[in-house]
């Protein structure tokens, strides 16, 4: 995370060999988001399990606000 932007970059090697033939697979990828602002970098959890990346960004809950009453005004 830098300057409010979530990078996430990666690469694929994968390589397979049957008998004599050999193939070769990779790759590398990148993907930005921008952040909300009132997100706490700190609190960011990333997961990697059988090939799926999770990225978890908690959100603060927003404050519950007061009604307000408006005048009417003749």
């Amino acid at each position: 995370v830098s300057n409010g932007v979530l990078r996430i970059h990666g690469e694929r090697r994968e390589e397979k060999k049957e008998g004599r033939r050999s193939e070769f697979r990779y790759g590398s990828f990148t993907r930005s988001f921008t952040l909300p602002s009132d997100v706490e970098v700190d609190d960011i959890k990333a997961s990697y399990d059988k090939g799926i990346l999770t990225v978890r960004v908690p959100r603060p809950k927003p404050a519950e606000e007061e009604p307000k009453r408006i005048a009417i005004e003749k």
